[in-house]
């Protein structure tokens, strides 16, 4: 019987204890706590840190763990002892950092046990070493998954605010602008109240640009993409640079000819460049250096794995470094947020770099930042490689006034928006039927002898939206001709396919010149019978 056996001689024992030291690959050892250095170690320790077996005796714990594993120890220590003084010796596990021979260090797992030798009082301990670095590496690199998907997920959020914050200024500006504009095309030249309504469109445009910049980071633009070759965009747009960013700020383009070609939109691409080259600048008080870098960039699965936002493939990689002041942690953690700034009061709107966020992922790429206080920032940009041919200039399309005498159907439930835009296109000479929400609409469009040539609809109406309402209209009018109007792209419009210009979509906030072309445009375009 198996319970039955004798135990092994004690010098087979040893042998075997010997043999399992020698061969195991982790690390065993006792260490004299009294003088600092190890009575034994297993050969494995040069398999672990790269120094052979009399190098680790003569060494001492002091060589063997770094300043941080070190100070962390000899702070635990004096617990320890006291519980072992007290015969109260326990089993501790802790994870310490050594350092190897070529410089490196490796991260490892390590249990211990404190005893007191019999024979000379000595307090030791004696443990086992096991090397956790790849395991620390996969926890760290989750960790920082983790991390920028929550990252991601706050800036999601923040996006979704701002972009409902923008859709109702948006309705608020096209009144302001509107009104304005009406006001201004009734006033003689000369009347001293011109100067007024001067002001005030000038102010709805800044204010529609703050919202347009809203609009870009929440990512409910629309976007107008073009295949370019991003090369010739930043010799371009450098020339201009150059003097924006003034001249005790040297300024070098490295470009690489065998880049891809990217589908961005120009100007927007050109935005996120100024951007970041202001934001260089400003980091540079004292003068500096600006480098943009390009280079083709081949992203695989395990780096994709730890950035939740980026894809596999193949991509243009824009690179802005600068010698400036840098950032710290906190602030870089937070830098993409709208409104966030570090610069001072009047200096800065804090929408620049969330603009740059905003354009850069609603073009199916991503930004990463490197910065360190007094050692400067490199943003770098991945655009996705696009096969298709550089786009050549289109020809500019011809002015119309924007008049004409067909009857438009007008489905806004914002009443002052709907006042402006009925007042805008009856001053063009467009018959105007009026209605708040989808279902009056109907009644309107239904009504005997209604002949409607165009339908003008907000997207997002209570009870029955845009899209809804055209799809029922079109059953009845095969021919009528939809043109949307929102004050930004959400959800609903993305779904219809309206993340890019169309003919048929307008963006608030609008003036009445810029409606009535819009309406002429739509209406002029392939006529077919109408209902």
């Amino acid at each position: 019987m198996e319970g039955n056996q004798p135990p092994l001689p004690v010098f087979a024992l040893e042998t075997y204890l010997r043999l399992l030291a020698q061969n195991i690959t982790d690390v065993l050892w006792v260490l004299d706590l009294d003088t600092g250095y190890f009575r034994y170690i297993s050969p494995s320790v040069e398999r672990l840190r790269g120094i052979s077996v009399p190098e680790a005796l003569t060494q001492g714990l002091e060589k063997a763990l770094t300043p941080a594993s070190l100070a962390y120890l000899s702070g635990v220590l004096p617990e320890r002892i006291a519980e072992v003084r007290q015969g109260q010796a326990k089993v501790y596990r802790d994870e310490l950092e050594q350092p190897c021979k070529d410089g490196s260090t490796v991260w490892t797992e390590t249990v211990s046990c404190p005893v007191i030798n019999p024979e000379n009082g000595h307090l030791e301990v004696c443990g086992i070493t096991r090397d956790i670095s790849e395991r620390r590496a996969m926890e760290e690199a989750l960790r920082k998954s983790e991390e920028q998907l929550r990252q991601s997920q706050k800036l999601e959020a923040i996006g979704q605010l701002a972009g409902g914050v923008a859709h109702d200024f948006n309705n608020l500006l096209t009144v302001i602008i509107s009104s304005a504009e009406l006001l201004s095309m009734r006033l003689p030249t000369d009347d001293p109240c011109s100067r007024f309504t001067a002001e005030i469109l000038d102010a709805g445009d800044r204010a529609a640009a703050l919202t347009r910049q809203l609009l870009a980071f929440s990512r409910k633009q629309v976007l107008a993409p073009e295949v370019l070759d991003l090369n010739d965009a930043i010799d371009d747009i450098a020339k201009m640079l150059r003097r924006l960013i003034g001249e005790n700020i040297l300024l070098t383009t490295l470009l690489s000819p065998d880049i891809c070609r990217v589908k961005v939109d120009p100007g927007q691409l050109e935005q996120v460049i100024i951007n970041l080259a202001v934001n260089a600048r400003d980091a540079m008080p004292g003068g500096g250096r600006l480098i943009i870098e390009t280079s083709d960039a081949q992203l695989d699965a395990t780096y994709c794995r730890t950035r939740p936002e980026s894809r596999p493939g193949r991509y243009a990689l824009l690179s802005l470094i600068d010698t400036g002041v840098g950032m710290s942690a906190e602030v870089k953690a937070r830098i993409f947020e709208p409104f966030f700034t570090t610069k001072g009061t009047g200096l800065g709107t804090g929408l620049g770099l969330a603009t740059v966020f905003g354009i850069i992922r609603q073009s199916e790429g991503h930004i990463e930042v490197d910065s360190e206080v007094g050692a400067g920032t490199a943003f770098r940009i991945y655009l996705p490689a696009s096969e298709a041919p550089a786009a050549t200039p289109a020809a500019a399309a011809a002015q119309r006034d924007g008049r004409g005498s067909e009857t438009i159907l007008l489905v806004e439930d914002e009443e002052p928006v709907r006042k402006l835009a009925c007042l805008a296109l009856e001053a063009s000479g467009y018959q105007v039927l009026a209605a708040g929400n989808g279902r009056e609409a109907l009644d309107l469009a239904a009504a005997p002898n209604t002949r409607v040539d165009l339908l003008l609809t907000d997207v997002v109406m209570p009870e029955l939206g845009g899209p809804e309402l055209a799809a029922r209209l079109q059953q009845l009018c095969p021919a009528i001709k939809v043109l949307y109007m929102s004050g930004y792209i959400g959800d609903t419009l993305l779904r219809h396919g309206f993340s890019t210009p169309s003919d048929s979509f307008l963006q608030k906030p609008f003036s009445p010149n810029s409606l009535v072309r819009k309406v002429r445009e739509l209406l002029d375009g392939a006529k077919g019978p109408a209902a």
